[in-house]
């Protein structure tokens, strides 16, 4: 049996800590879907469509690991994880105020499809205090980014501030 598990994120943008997590779930799986949402609760910078390419370019080394990258629709997580053939849902947490979250997040999953399970990996210590939200007002104010993020994402984020 081919062990599928799905990262699931925003994305907005894709970090060096969130390709930390996906290296380390490389592991753990024999595929991964690092599955884009798109989330009305967030004020998001990028479009889908401009997230995927970001994330498809910053894990391209990935790609002949068996790494899929998909769009979220708007539906519960276990729903697409059921219909991708999904055995785990992949978490990274930084630090106990994320644990919180998504170990109550787990529990709701869990309650939903029992045969899906949560893995949380935690971030490196390089990236624990680094979010999306941080990089994003670091790039707004035109500062250092090659510690965060990808070539390819800094360069998106230095063109989206530039307007």
């Amino acid at each position: 049996m081919v062990r599928v598990a799905v990262y699931p994120g925003t994305f907005d943008p894709f970090t060096n800590g969130h390709l930390g997590v996906l290296l380390r779930a490389i592991k753990l799986f024999d595929k991964i879907i690092v599955a884009v949402a798109s989330d009305t609760e967030k004020r998001l910078l990028f479009s889908m469509e401009k997230r995927i390419a970001m994330v498809e370019s910053a894990i391209a080394p990935c790609y002949k690991m068996n790494v899929e990258v998909l769009a979220l629709p708007p539906k519960i997580l276990v729903n697409f994880a059921h219909e991708h053939n999904v055995v785990a849902i992949v978490r990274g947490v930084r630090s106990s105020i994320d644990l919180e979250y998504e170990f109550r997040m787990a529990h709701i999953n869990s309650v939903l499809n029992k045969d899906i399970i949560t893995v949380f990996l935690p971030s490196t210590s390089d990236s624990n205090f680094v979010s999306s939200s941080t990089v994003k007002e670091i790039a707004k104010f035109n500062g250092k980014l090659d510690p965060f993020v990808s070539k390819e994402v800094e360069d998106a984020l230095r063109k989206a501030y530039q307007k």
